[in-house]
């Protein structure tokens, strides 16, 4: 069998990987909702090549190429948002082929053929094609017109290849996503040019690129392949080298301490004992101790951000990662509620309540949770970008309302969570299209809301509703996690059965 033949054959494999699933026939219903969410995200992106289109078009001279051109770096790091909730690496889908007699670079190299070479990548054209149909084609001809989308095809192809490599390092250590800053500020190095900050230069270098390629030259062309083709090659030797290490790692000695500064917590009853059990399930497991550990730095990293830039001053941006801080840890844990427990859940539902308790015991430890965002968000307050009032009101509604909403899975997760897994590699694998949708819904909710709210109302009513329904919530937090549990006991079996399946 040559390689052309291994290489199709893995590639049915993967194009088949979605319905051998243990859980397809569960996401099945669910991908319907983001069949309409990603409906949703084509007509924006629909919507805002026309209006783009029309804002160039009544520019007078302006090169239309260019300003696309310009656009580049903003739909680049939008991107690499993006592929962090869906997209794995190549090192992640070649494990469960080592035991096969196929070479490892032989799935290497198809799993990252695949990667370049799939949907998610032209996922972009639905903004560039139009632009250029609109813009570019009828002033600078067909083949001016493809150069550029050619250009901007392997822009893309170049960052899912940064992002494939970067995802991969920090499942070795978190310390590697600190390499994605320094990398994509390289950016925004035009504007610093010459020493002096200047949007000027940023304009003139990104706009640049799309007249020379009006003009017909290939230079940016190939300098971009080359590019490509370099990181092409280091993200094979990259993966390469993280499957052989991940299958020859020897595990070290486990040291154990005498000291067990959690104790004092089973002081407070059956409920203080599952907080324990907790704080001992995030401290001791790869999976949940990484979860926590990646949130927490990326709150902090969006706090200097939106303290010492001016890059989120707007009304908008402000209340849009103000939600995101403090849902984060709420979406990463509360998504896959009882999904770790799943490894041991039949010695759970041995004693009557105990789930009840578990619960109660996550709940009140996330709402302690929610102080590390606030005091973290404490310096934007100082400089005086939002309100503190603003603050306790996000964070009164996380704890009341959208965790509210977030326990809600727990009634229908049926998968286990791998604990010793590592937090980028499992996050993505089992495509649990019920969870991503309770997720999404939890974060743009309030968005939507305050939105509403701050056209019908002043700022100050505003976070006065969103506390008053935050309150509501922590004060009935028995009542509708007792509601939650009773449904989830009304089809624990069927539960029970993909959690031992899955496990």
């Amino acid at each position: 069998m040559n390689r052309v033949q291994l290489y199709r054959i893995l590639y049915r494999h993967r194009s088949l990987s979605a319905r051998r699933a243990l859980d397809y026939e569960q996401n099945r219903s669910y991908k319907y909702m983001f069949y309409i969410l990603y409906t949703f995200m084509i007509s924006y992106l629909l919507f805002a090549a026309v209006m783009m289109s029309l804002a160039v078009n009544n520019m007078k001279g302006v090169n239309s190429m260019g300003m696309m051109t310009l656009f580049l770096p903003f739909i680049l790091l939008l991107d690499l948002f993006i592929r962090f909730f869906y997209q794995q690496t190549p090192a992640q889908i070649v494990k469960p082929y080592m035991l096969l007699p196929i070479p490892r670079k032989v799935c290497i190299e198809s799993f990252i053929g695949i990667s370049l070479f799939n949907l998610g990548n032209a996922f972009w054209l639905v903004l560039f094609v139009p632009y250029c149909i609109m813009s570019v084609i009828f002033s600078y001809g067909l083949l001016a017109t493809l150069m550029l989308l050619v250009f901007l095809s392997l822009a893309i192809l170049l960052n899912s290849q940064l992002y494939l490599i970067f995802q991969t390092l920090s499942s070795q250590s978190l310390l590697w996503l600190l390499g994605l800053l320094p990398t994509y500020s390289l950016l925004a190095l035009p504007a610093i040019w010459g020493g002096t900050l200047s949007t000027n230069s940023f304009y003139v270098f990104y706009t640049g690129i799309g007249i020379s390629l009006s003009k017909a030259n290939v230079w940016p062309l190939i300098i971009l392949l080359l590019v490509l083709l370099g990181v092409v090659w280091l993200n094979r030797e990259i993966q390469f080298r993280n499957v052989w290490n991940a299958l020859t790692k020897v595990n070290g000695t486990t040291k154990i301490s005498g000291k067990d500064r959690m104790a004092f917590l089973k002081h407070y009853g059956e409920v203080g004992e599952y907080a324990y059990l907790e704080c001992k399930l995030i401290s001791r497991n790869k999976f949940p101790r990484n979860a926590i550990l990646t949130s927490m730095l990326v709150i902090a990293l969006l706090s200097v951000v939106m303290s010492f830039t001016a890059a989120y001053d707007s009304q908008s941006m402000m209340a849009f990662w103000c939600t995101y801080n403090f849902v984060l840890l709420g979406i990463t844990f509360f998504t896959r509620l009882l999904c770790m427990e799943g490894n041991y859940i039949d010695g759970l539902m041995v004693h009557p309540n105990s789930i009840y308790s578990l619960m109660r015991a996550k709940y009140y430890l996330h709402c302690i949770l929610l102080i590390v965002p606030f005091v973290l968000m404490i310096p934007i307050v100082i400089v005086g970008k939002i309100s503190l009032y603003m603050l306790i009101g996000y964070m009164l509604f996380t704890a009341g309302f959208q965790f509210f909403i977030l326990f809600q899975s727990a009634v229908y997760n049926k998968h286990s969570q791998k604990l010793d897994g590592k937090f980028f590699s499992n996050r993505n694998v089992d495509r649990n299209y019920l969870q991503m949708f309770i997720g999404i819904m939890t974060f743009f909710f309030p968005l939507i809301l305050t939105t509403v709210l701050n056209v019908l109302v002043s700022k100050t009513v505003c976070y006065t509703i969103l506390a008053i329904a935050g309150i509501i919530g922590i004060l009935t937090h028995k009542l509708w996690i007792r509601n939650v549990y009773g449904r989830m006991m009304s089809r624990r079996y069927e539960n029970m059965e993909g959690f031992r399946a899955t496990r």
